[in-house]
């Protein structure tokens, strides 16, 4: 991220989180689509497991950089770098953690 690809840093970090709970949900049986990370921590609580309302913030905040962090087209003009910054690649990077 020093070098100001912050859209990059959301992506990675949304798919770091996705990928996770994937590997989670197939260590336990499930199989898990989508690239949605709040509907994989719904799954999840279909186990029965506690998810804190932090988790499901996170979730909410990376789910929002799935799509206009990297599809030019997800924006009405310019390119995504273009609407990312330093704090919100932070805050994402945060998220995943």
């Amino acid at each position: 991220m020093d070098e100001g690809d912050f859209n990059w840093a959301c992506f990675k970090a949304q798919q770091a989180a996705e990928h996770a709970l994937k590997g989670l949900l197939y260590g336990a049986g499930i199989s898990a689509t989508g690239h949605s990370i709040l509907r994989l921590l719904r799954v999840l609580e279909r186990l029965e497991l506690k998810i804190s309302e932090e988790l499901f913030t996170a979730a909410r905040l990376l789910d929002r950089h799935y799509i206009p962090t990297s599809y030019i087209s997800a924006h009405a003009v310019g390119s995504p770098f273009e609407f990312y910054d330093e704090l919100t690649g932070r805050e994402a990077i945060k998220a995943a953690d």
